[in-house]
């Protein structure tokens, strides 16, 4: 047996040498006084998938102690220049079994064996290749474990639509720098998500765009690009005049390159056509003044003008705007007993339907009553209240309702209080228990919007098999309080009509953290 000692070696050492492609048959290495069966010359795995490689250590030495061995697994991104960001921790110990979080590519890796007592060093090298590419068609789930960001990616199958079988977990993690090969970190507290279709300027192109707002940052990824991440000429500062402001806590897409961002209670306005750029908020009065913004919303979707109303938290006054505004105005329209342009009244909540042709749904407060009002509100900027009902006795734990959302098809108005999901017939004034949550705690309601679909939206409503359970579902996000980590399950719960029971069109989704956001996102390759 040929015996070889390695006292130091270097990267270059390592990886100059050549390597027989095997795929699956291994071979027979001796290093000095050890023997490593069961070992790749080249491992190939597809994108995703996990490593599994168990090797067998023997010593010719009866006395050689193999239980003081210390093992570390590393691979090396030959494409990346900065050394630190080029070499790879896989994992340690004596057996590597994980999912390496790397792009599609030739990677060569090593094992390194520490005999502590000695200081002595074996390597074993091998090749591992990764294939495949991640789907640009399927759901971005945006979780909370102990207050750090994490980013999990289910792809949907074309063949089989909503079946979201292929998951990629912490997904950022496939994503590098495109300026030094670092990892694309989501750093602080997450918040939520937008994806739409944005361009800087004329001379660039334009790219379907994941937005992540977490901590004090607003990251973008490139999708188009194979999810691309640029930290230097890709960022929310380049939609911006004067780098104000610095990020948003949410961001809101009316139609493609067409968006707001709100940040501190004040609300801004990008659009690309309109030569517009996030700057001046809109919140602010014609003596110069400002008054802070609620973060709720009412925004049709497919919305080219970008017409919305938002709501004045100082002046309780529903304001409306859109892409050409210097500033917001009150909507003026009124009906007995309300005026939005004065309402004395606190919002809860407010959000938009399709349903009636477009409406909008407001919960409001004052002292111990609850109020709904209802907006008829079109895609064109027509805005005008049709009704307001005090609901304080009619809707059940109203008072204690902490998450809201509208359906997309009917109108039917969800709510979350006291172990329950309620559903309202807005027209009928029917209330009922839509499910029973058995001790889950909600971080999440909402219903899914549509602003823009690599197919067009019209495409999209004519094929009711593929975009039906996610445009016509409220979807849920829960968690068990003794498991933050890793309880948290969203569903998808497909509104039926004549207030019939929620049916489950698209699996569960689970293994999160406390889910605070969801994303579709579609772009076909």
């Amino acid at each position: 047996m040929k015996k070889i000692i390695f006292f130091a070696i270097s990267f270059a050492l390592i990886f100059a040498s050549s390597c027989n492609k095997d795929l699956g048959n291994y071979s027979y290495s001796t290093l000095d006084t050890l023997g490593v069966t069961n070992f790749p010359d080249t491992l190939e795995i597809e994108l995703g998938s996990e490593i599994n490689i168990t090797p067998k250590i023997i010593s010719d030495n009866p006395g050689f102690n193999t239980q003081e061995l210390v093992y570390e697994w590393y691979a090396f991104n030959k494409n990346v220049a900065n050394q630190t960001n080029a070499k790879i921790f896989l994992g340690e110990g004596p057996k590597l079994k994980m999912v390496p979080k790397m792009q599609v590519g030739n990677y060569p890796c090593y094992l390194r064996i520490t005999q502590p007592s000695t200081g002595r060093i074996w390597t074993n090298s091998f090749y591992l290749k990764i294939n495949g590419k991640i789907g640009k068609i399927g759901f971005f789930i945006l979780s909370d474990k102990n207050k750090k960001a994490h980013l999990d990616y289910f792809q949907d199958d074309p063949n089989h639509w909503n079946s979201f079988g292929k998951v990629y977990r912490d997904v950022n993690q496939y994503w590098n720098s495109i300026i030094d090969g670092g990892p694309f970190n989501i750093d602080g507290e997450p918040k939520n998500m937008e994806v739409y279709v944005m361009r800087k300027d004329f001379q660039s192109a334009q790219k379907s765009t994941l937005f992540i707002n977490s901590g004090d940052r607003s990251y973008m990824v490139n999708q188009t690009d194979n999810f691309t991440y640029n930290p230097v000429d890709f960022t929310f500062r380049s939609l911006t005049s004067g780098g104000t402001p610095e990020y948003a806590d949410q961001i809101i897409a009316a139609d493609d390159f067409l968006s707001m961002a709100i940040k501190d209670n004040n609300i801004y306005v990008y659009g690309f056509l309109f030569g517009k750029l996030y700057n001046v908020p809109l919140n602010s009065r014609a003596d110069g003044s400002s008054y802070p913004v609620s973060p709720f919303v009412a925004m049709p979707m497919a919305n080219y003008q970008m017409n919305t109303m938002i709501f004045d938290t100082e002046g309780k006054a529903f304001m409306r705007l859109n892409a050409f505004s210097s500033r917001a105005f009150p909507v003026s329209a009124t009906i007995p007993d309300f005026n939005p342009a004065n309402t004395g009244m606190d919002l809860i909540y407010l959000g938009h339907s399709m349903a009636s042709n477009g409406q909008a749904v407001a919960i409001m407060k004052k002292d111990s009553k609850r109020f709904l009002v209802r907006f008829t509100f079109t895609s064109d900027g027509t805005i005008m209240p049709t009704s307001i009902l005090d609901v304080t006795s009619s809707l059940t734990d109203i008072a204690g309702a902490s998450n809201f959302a509208l359906d997309n098809k009917f109108g039917y108005l969800f709510y979350t209080a006291n172990d329950k999901l309620y559903q309202y017939d807005i027209d009928a004034k029917r209330l009922k228990v839509a499910k029973t949550l058995n001790g889950r705690k909600v971080s999440m309601l909402k219903s899914e919007r549509y602003v823009f679909l690599h197919t067009s939206s019209q495409q999209a409503f004519t094929n009711p098999g593929r975009m039906e359970p996610l445009l016509y579902s409220v979807i849920l996000g829960t968690y068990d309080e003794k498991d933050p980590i890793s309880s948290g399950k969203v569903e998808f719960l497909h509104v039926q009509g004549l207030m019939g029971d929620l049916k489950e069109t698209i699996k569960p989704m689970s293994g999160f953290g406390i889910v605070k956001d969801i994303q579709y996102t579609d772009l076909n390759p």
